[in-house]
């Protein structure tokens, strides 16, 4: 009986804490994927900007958009838990999700580089594209210009109020 409790003890210990699975049920026909996600785009990585452990957010001059993108420019969200997705200045198919209002190329996305993506281009390029509106090449997307300009407008009130009270005791 000890040696059974002890050993149920030893195999609780052992068991892991957290683990994780990817569901991908793998590739799908470029069809189905078309019709399931939000945008598919034929686009290069510019720039790549970390936005915390395990996510990045890149930067992707579109070329080509056959739904859903209807700028030259976009962010891309992208969880990069499971090892680097795009690299810059490659060129990519993405099949993206629209998370309120933001590009997210999930873990389980069609995307792939253009050297795997010619069967896909296939039958893609038989669809009608969509006319990119072409617009300027965006800043940093965690500079957010409004709250920059509301905290120097703070900053400069505060360093105003601690000059008049400097000045009053003087």
């Amino acid at each position: 009986m000890k040696k059974f409790l002890f050993l149920l003890i030893i195999l609780i210990m052992l068991q892991p804490i957290q683990s994780f699975a990817l569901s991908c049920a793998g590739p799908e026909p470029v069809e189905e994927a078309f019709e399931r996600y939000d945008g598919v785009i034929v686009g290069t990585v510019d720039k790549i900007f970390t936005k915390n452990k395990g996510m990045q957010v890149v930067l992707v001059k579109v070329s080509k958009s056959f739904k859903g993108v209807k700028q030259n420019w976009i962010f891309v969200e992208e969880d990069t838990s499971w090892g680097d997705r795009s690299r810059e200045g490659e060129e990519y198919l993405y099949f993206l999700r629209d998370k309120r209002g933001d590009w997210e190329n999930s873990l389980c996305s069609q995307t792939r580089h253009m050297n795997k993506a010619k069967d896909d281009l296939n039958y893609l390029n038989q669809l009608e594209t969509i006319q990119l509106e072409q617009v300027d090449k965006p800043d940093d997307p965690f500079l957010d210009w409004p709250k920059v300009g509301g905290v120097s407008a703070l900053t400069l009130i505060f360093v105003g109020l601690i000059f008049k009270i400097y000045k009053h005791y003087k």
